[in-house]
């Protein structure tokens, strides 16, 4: 008995500091724009919470109210609306008061961490604000500065109403500003020196203070006044940590001694000689800041978010939000621009945006919500971090697939983002749609290779396995139809083919072929992928082509529905665009520009936002389709506006 009563002791014992360990769990690592390889704010977090959760992940688009529309907080206060909000990338942990993440479409990034504090008689108005804080923030700011004061304002007007305190990270294109809210109204803000970066883990960070600086240290305006009346503080060096937070914590200084560490890769101080933030000893990257979360990552996990935040005059392709779905390890980050318009329907419990923004669905959900839904994708990742808890040789083989699917798209993103930053001028909602095909076709690929990770050769017991993914963009289109397969595999062991069966007798050896179908049907195309020990998978792809208006070798049967005069095409090329004039008092929706050779070959082909009476301007570099300068001379461009009306006229191209 006095064995088992011991043992006991010891299991309470753990009960209690994975209790204790609860509240201590979120994680940040924000490195300013001088301290970044491609000269971007980037900003990460590890969101951990030790209790069901389920996510949703959903674009919210700009909303407008009347003049007398007014907001209720949780606690009851009221304040008015603004007239109009920004749009949302918005991640809601569905009960979780303080779990929400956003970024808007200026760029503005958003999330918190709880961070002990002394006060214990906060003065509150109206209950205070807590939830609804991070959303008005992203819903009203253009900057990160502005964010801020917006904060501040809603903070000093109701008071911070949360169990103990937090540390809001705020970051734009520009800088990052971590916003210490010490519960009640009192708060301190302070700016990450550009070249350096800051380890957050869940304490207050911010030591020295000089409020005399006002371009990095921002705050309530009886901070040290009211410290000095509640005797917290006297005279001598104000150091926030020690002031208003709850002293030296071993645990929560460990954290961020490791974070320093990783980012510095070598020894820093500790305790509370530690900076506030440190230089890393190289220029970081998304892949950077994602590995040392990674290492703050564990089965409490909901959602490990970075954000890349350039700035080159092109917010919508600028403004990344990488993000995890469940455990970081078992997931991968796929990308979401500031610019796209939709998310996939299965990364949001089906509701209407407007119920969902309600906080008696965020607080009082459906009956159900927690249930597994096999129409949400976070219980598919959810499903594969549980699958493999216990499976040593299944974590490996994830860790593995996801490090390739995640390498693949760091190196891919630069050739996605060429071409649109050379629409963006004049073609801003092409762009937007691009972005939204590429966002979701990257999202899918990442769950469907979940799902197949789901499936019994993740754990079985064999030393050898393979996977293959097919996917195809379009999938659908008129003939002559051209498509941009791209194949991903992975195994532990050397893979010997990878071969692709475009449907049709066609095959080709390489993973990322470019085909254009000139019949119409439906074909299915299979990836198969063989390793040296003879492991193999296959993976198929569904292509549908329709009948074309145009046909690659019949230019003289189109005859031109329009007049002449009243579209004229032509190359310029000093600024190296293609140039429409529409003449038509009637605009067109999504037209369909083409270049042919005079042998009736497709060279570039791309669809428009829409065509208004005036010039236009198509920014060209002179690639085909595979990004291949073409030769200079005369082509055929068609405007295809629909199936009855088509203009070509002979165009020269000078390259």
């Amino acid at each position: 008995m006095c064995k088992r009563f011991q043992l006991l002791l010891v299991h309470l014992t753990i009960v209690l500091l994975c209790t204790f360990h609860t509240v201590t769990a979120c994680y940040v690592i924000a490195a300013g724009k001088k301290a970044t390889a491609d000269g971007s704010v980037i900003f990460g977090h590890v969101e951990q919470n030790y209790t069901d959760c389920v996510l949703n992940f959903r674009y919210i688009p700009k909303r407008t109210y009347g003049p007398n529309t007014s907001i209720t907080l949780y606690r009851g206060g009221k304040l008015a609306q603004v007239t109009e909000t920004n749009a949302l990338l918005w991640t809601q942990n569905i009960k979780q008061e303080f779990a929400d993440g956003f970024m808007n479409e200026w760029g503005v990034g958003i999330y918190t961490n709880l961070c002990n504090a002394k006060e214990n008689r906060p003065q509150l108005t109206d209950g205070g604000i807590g939830f609804l804080l991070r959303r008005l923030v992203a819903e009203r700011a253009k900057t990160a500065r502005q964010g801020v004061h917006v904060a501040a304002s809603l903070v000093e007007k109701f008071g911070y109403a949360a169990p103990t305190g937090r540390t809001l990270t705020i970051a734009d294109p520009n800088e990052i500003w971590l916003v210490a809210l010490c519960k009640g109204k009192h708060w301190l803000a302070r700016r990450v020196p550009d070249d350096q970066a800051i380890a957050m883990p869940n304490t207050f960070i911010i030591r020295d203070v000089n409020l005399a600086d006002t371009m990095n240290f921002l705050a309530s305006d009886n901070l040290i006044e009211y410290a000095k009346s509640r005797g917290w503080y006297s005279s001598g060096t104000f150091i926030f940590t020690n002031v208003y937070g709850t002293g030296y914590n071993s645990s929560e200084y460990d954290r961020q001694w490791k974070g320093q560490k990783a980012l510095t890769r070598s020894v820093v101080p500790h305790g509370n000689t530690m900076p506030f933030s440190v230089k890393p000893d190289r220029k970081l990257t998304v892949a950077n800041v994602a590995a040392i979360l990674r290492e703050h990552d564990n089965y409490a996990t909901q959602e490990i978010t970075v954000y890349q935040l350039r700035n080159q005059s092109m917010r919508e392709i600028d403004c990344i939000f990488w993000r995890t779905t469940a455990q970081g390890k078992y997931s991968a980050l796929t990308p979401w621009y500031a610019g796209i318009t939709k998310t996939p329907e299965y990364y949001c419990k089906k509701v209407s945006v407007e119920q969902q923004l309600t906080l008696d669905y965020h607080f009082k959900p459906p009956q159900g919500t927690f249930s597994q839904d096999p129409n949400l994708i976070w219980w598919e990742y959810l499903g594969l971090q549980k699958r493999v808890q216990n499976s040593a040789k299944g974590q490996q083989r994830v860790i593995q697939v996801w490090e390739e699917f995640e390498s693949r798209t760091f190196g891919r993103q630069p050739h996605y983002e060429v071409d649109m930053r050379k629409m963006y001028p004049t073609q801003k909602d092409s762009v937007r749609s691009m972005l939204t095909t590429l966002c979701n076709h990257r999202a899918h690929t990442a769950a469907t290779l979940a799902n197949k990770m789901n499936k019994s050769w993740i754990t079985n017991n064999s030393s050898n396995y393979c996977v293959a993914l097919a996917t195809a963009y379009p999938l659908t289109g008129t003939q002559p139809h051209t498509v941009l397969f791209d194949g991903f595999s992975c195994s532990n062991e050397r893979i010997s083919s990878k071969t692709w069966d475009m449907g049709n007798g066609t095959t080709y050896n390489n993973a990322i072929p470019v085909y254009t179908y000139r019949d119409t049907g439906t074909f299915y195309a299979t990836y198969t992928v063989r390793t040296s020990q003879n492991a193999i998978d296959i993976d198929t792809v569904i292509i549908k082509v329709k009948p074309g208006a145009v046909h690659n070798n019949n230019f003289k049967k189109i005859t031109s529905a329009v007049n002449r005069k009243d579209c004229h095409i032509h190359f310029d090329n000093a600024s190296q665009s293609i140039m429409i004039e529409w003449n038509r008092s009637t605009s067109v929706q999504s037209p369909t520009f083409a270049l042919y050779s005079l042998k009736g070959s497709r060279v570039f082909e791309l669809t428009l936002g829409s065509i208004s009476k005036g010039k236009h301007s198509i920014a060209w570099y002179g690639d085909n389709h595979l990004d291949r300068k073409i030769s200079s001379g005369t082509y055929v461009a068609v405007l295809m506006v629909d199936r009855n009306r088509i203009i070509k006229a002979p165009i020269h191209i000078s390259n």
